[in-house]
């Protein structure tokens, strides 16, 4: 399991980008069964946090709350479920299938309701990125390593984001969510107007997708700023409009500033400096 001391990104990079996407589509997957969980064991909310997930510092892992129970899942593809604050039960997928993770999840379920009581989580309803492991296929043996540093990047993204919330009056718990599988708080500027009717500031990391292949920190806005002309972004920081509209700071970048320190300097500024950025373009704090 990865631990990182705080402001750590020194471990970052052993891995070539092309291994990471492979890792990121077959773990993408994997997380589906703790969406469901919480789509099962949680009331649906208007936001759909019900089924989003948290990342666990002390345990290396994504969870998912409901009934009383966690359901949790490491990078390396084990599945723990929590009773009471500890760990009752664990088993690695390493070399499984989806489906295996679903039957185990079900299976431990079921006995802590009561023995027998069947079980069955609900899957997700929406679209997840086209991967031979979403029909069946085993989880590859060779992507440990891989698996490993997508580990590292979201306990350095979750790390850096409590920073991100612990200064702002007004952000969002942060949370990873299943369907894009990005981790992320939502800086309210209008916290009475709620999210959907107010502005706000969105500040993430995504271990990558179809339009920007590499882990990366995004910061975006709502609405979107009708601007023309848009302001240098400090620190290697770029305008993404293809898709979506925020601000960008890709892998190579962070790499590329030095030192796990300087690593850590460098994304606290982008998103310091982007986050005021979107503000400005907002119109600033009421």
């Amino acid at each position: 399991m990865v631990h990182m001391s705080s402001g750590s990104a020194s471990h970052l990079g052993a891995v070539p980008s092309a291994d990471l996407r492979e890792a990121r589509l077959q773990l993408h997957h994997a997380v589906q069964p703790l969406a469901a969980f919480g789509a099962t064991f949680v009331g649906p909310r208007d936001d759909d946090s019900h089924r989003s997930l948290t990342w666990d510092a002390r345990g290396s892992r994504f969870l998912s709350e409901g009934r009383g129970l966690r359901l949790g899942l490491s990078p390396g593809l084990a599945m723990t479920l929590v009773e009471q604050g500890e760990t009752t039960c664990e088993a690695t997928f390493a070399s499984g299938d989806v489906e295996a993770l679903y039957a185990w999840a079900e299976s431990q379920v079921g006995r802590v309701f009561g023995g027998d009581a069947r079980v069955h989580l609900v899957r997700p309803d929406y679209d997840l990125p086209e991967h031979p492991v979403a029909h069946g296929r085993p989880f590859s043996n060779d992507i440990r390593p891989a698996l490993d540093e997508l580990g590292t990047w979201f306990a350095y993204a979750a790390e850096t984001l409590a920073r991100v919330h612990g200064s702002e009056e007004h952000a969002t718990p942060v949370r990873c969510w299943p369907h894009h599988f990005d981790l992320a708080t939502l800086i309210l500027l209008d916290p009475t107007l709620g999210a959907e009717s107010g502005r706000s500031v969105g500040v993430g990391f995504s271990p990558g997708d179809a339009l920007i292949d590499q882990p990366y920190w995004y910061v975006n806005a709502h609405p979107r700023p009708a601007v023309t002309l848009l302001p240098r972004l400090p620190g290697g920081g770029q305008w993404n409009s293809e898709g979506w509209f925020g601000a960008v700071l890709t892998r190579q970048h962070v790499l590329d500033a030095g030192d796990g320190a300087e690593r850590t300097a460098k994304t606290d500024t982008f998103l310091r400096s982007a986050v005021a950025t979107m503000r400005d373009l907002l119109g600033g704090q009421p």
